[in-house]
């Protein structure tokens, strides 16, 4: 088992990078399990340190329900989430922030975005726009079954 995550009274294990399948409390007494699932994708690099309008590499979602997506910003820029849908276009979507509690489809500073993405084939996060002084943008994505 590899622990995800140890917080206040609590571990969070999973088994080989798979959704979570036991929790223990602080004495180690198992409170909650779920199925046995779907591999975790591979985290993908979306946008490495780029500093230009872009539209970076994509996160296949297909089979996934839900992306969280690492966002860093340094400087100024405008990051757009866009997803593509079963015919092969594509939409600028919301994602939900994590760290803000709100929902966001235009995002200009660092943050850990979650994305809804049932039904779509791919997402990406598009670098929109760059002030006067270029921001440096890095997007790191993973999808969850």
């Amino acid at each position: 088992m590899k622990t995800l995550i140890t917080g206040s009274g609590f571990t969070l294990q999973t088994d080989n990078n798979r959704v979570p399948v036991a929790a223990y409390d602080a004495e180690h007494n198992l409170f909650g399990f779920a199925i046995y699932g779907k591999k975790l994708s591979d985290t993908v690099v979306m946008q490495n340190a780029a500093s230009a309008p872009g539209d970076g590499v994509i996160l296949p979602t297909q089979d996934y329900s839900e992306a969280i997506l690492d966002i860093s910003i340094s400087g100024t820029a405008l990051v757009k989430i866009y997803g593509q849908g079963p015919g092969g276009n594509w939409y600028q979507i919301y994602g939900f922030s994590l760290t803000q509690n709100a929902e966001e489809n235009e995002i200009t500073a660092s943050d850990l975005i979650s994305v809804n993405c049932s039904g779509l084939q791919n997402i990406r996060a598009s670098i929109d726009s760059v002030g006067a002084t270029p921001g440096i943008v890095a997007v790191t994505g993973i999808a969850i079954p």
